[in-house]
């Protein structure tokens, strides 16, 4: 339902504006983010690249594929995906969060496996970590933390031509990256 009303809204906007179809990305944190994932699985026709922030971990196959309707395509679609480690919501290791314990999430960096497999991704990634700059942005009264800081894996292309981008937010939550809530 949620990507054919995606397919709907960006008919009508065609309608209305010159919308360069190779040029249309999708970013959401939380269930937003999940649904990016969801795009990228089952309208890579429609969807040029997707960035997920703390999303609903949602994978091309398995038991998190849920009910969606996996394109063959989908491990065409460039991915960037952060992933918070002190997420009280979507647990960052496999099992349930402090918000949600009896959940049964895949963990992230299964998430991550899972589409850097259908992705045809092999390699190894290229690492940077980002400088700890910002004091007091983790945001402590949810992560119990002062501080985080970034990871970032660039994995190369694939044998479908994609590149995936994961981005371990640690000591971060719930939220988009950024010290002002």
């Amino acid at each position: 339902i949620d990507v054919q009303y995606v397919r709907e809204i960006l008919a009508q906007l065609g309608t209305e504006l010159n919308i360069d179809r190779t040029r249309v990305y999708a970013t959401g944190l939380s269930a937003g983010g999940g649904l990016c994932f969801e795009l990228a699985m089952e309208a890579p026709d429609l969807i040029a690249a997707v960035a997920v922030a703390a999303g609903l971990p949602f994978q091309p196959a398995g038991d998190w594929c849920w009910n969606c309707n996996v394109n063959p395509d989908c491990g065409k679609v460039p991915i960037a995906m952060l992933a918070a480690t002190a997420d009280p919501f979507i647990a960052y290791e496999p099992g349930g969060s402090i918000q949600y314990p009896s959940a049964i999430y895949p963990g992230m960096e299964q998430t991550r496996d899972a589409w850097l497999s259908a992705m045809g991704i092999s390699g190894s990634p290229t690492f940077e970590s980002f400088p700890d700059t910002v004091n007091s942005d983790s945001y402590e009264p949810q992560s119990g933390l002062t501080n985080s800081y970034i990871e970032l894996y660039k994995y190369p292309p694939g044998s479908l031509g994609s590149e995936f981008w994961y981005y371990k937010a640690v000591g971060a939550g719930h939220w988009w990256p950024n010290p002002t809530q």
